[in-house]
């Protein structure tokens, strides 16, 4: 599988989680075999203006928002179906490699600005 095609295949594994949370209005509830049927309707949602509610405002679980569907056996299940060949791919790019800029983006520009002083000018 290409690099190309494992990204792929990541991102279309983060959409499907994404999509799936969508009908879990909190992880206490959250159960993957409900049918549409099953979800609450809008008139029904405690926090109508939420799209979902993943516990009271401002709770942790709220503040995790879509993190709360990354359990343990959720990561364990999704990377054990994906994991083919033990190909590796890096996603880290250290800063002093990154004088060319990839896929037509602007240069990376760090500005490093002293505390204390009067109002900067950027």
């Amino acid at each position: 599988m290409s690099a190309s095609q494992q990204s792929l295949s990541l991102w279309a594994s983060i959409r499907a989680i994404q999509l799936m949370s969508m009908a879990a209005p909190n992880r206490s509830n959250y159960n993957p075999s409900k049918s549409f049927n099953e979800v609450p309707s809008y008139d029904s949602l405690p926090y109508k203006r939420r799209f979902w509610v993943w516990g009271p405002p401002g709770s942790r679980e709220e503040g995790l928002g879509m993190l709360n569907l990354l359990t343990p056996e959720h990561v364990a299940r999704s990377a054990a179906s994906e994991i083919r060949n033990g190909e590796r791919v890096g996603l880290g790019w250290e800063f002093h490699k990154l004088e060319v800029p990839p896929f037509g983006r602007v240069p990376f520009q760090i500005n490093v600005h002293p505390i204390g002083y009067a109002r900067l000018s950027l």
